[in-house]
């Protein structure tokens, strides 16, 4: 049933407004080493059943979910902000954005959800994610919205 998922599209979600310059956050690795820190992430998915035809479905709640992202960002930097490795391990606040990827299951929502009723992992198969790349941290983005 994994096999059902398309990627259709990826793109970056940047704040509505200017991140404030300098705003950083540091990373307490607490024993931990960066590569340990850098695979660790949270996936939450969110279903929904079809409202009207799967391609307008699509484009709809695809700019929904855009627009509202835009609109938290300015909220919460630290999510569209990128790891900085110089001196200490930090998160540096900027306007780099989030991962937006659009996917589609080809199935039926009830089909899947009987599926991973008897599958743990499709649910993780089904969450992109990539890790932060550890020589290069800062062009990972932090976050991907699915």
């Amino acid at each position: 049933m994994a096999g059902d998922l398309q990627m259709q599209a990826m793109q970056t979600v940047v704040p509505a407004k200017a991140t404030e310059p300098g705003l950083r956050h540091l990373i307490d690795l607490s024993g931990r080493s960066s590569r340990e820190l850098f695979t660790e992430h949270i996936s939450i998915i969110f279903y929904y059943k079809q409202m009207w035809e799967p391609d307008k479905d699509a484009l709809i709640l695809g700019g929904w979910i855009k627009e509202s992202l835009t609109n938290a960002l300015p909220d919460l930097p630290v999510l569209a902000g990128r790891v900085d490795a110089e001196d200490h391990y930090a998160v540096k606040c900027n306007d780099a954005g989030i991962r937006l990827v659009s996917a589609q299951a080809n199935c039926r929502l009830k089909d899947w959800q009987e599926g991973v009723a008897n599958n743990k992992n499709m649910e993780a198969q089904l969450a992109y994610w990539k890790d932060v790349d550890h020589d290069h941290p800062q062009n990972s983005p932090l976050c991907y919205v699915q």
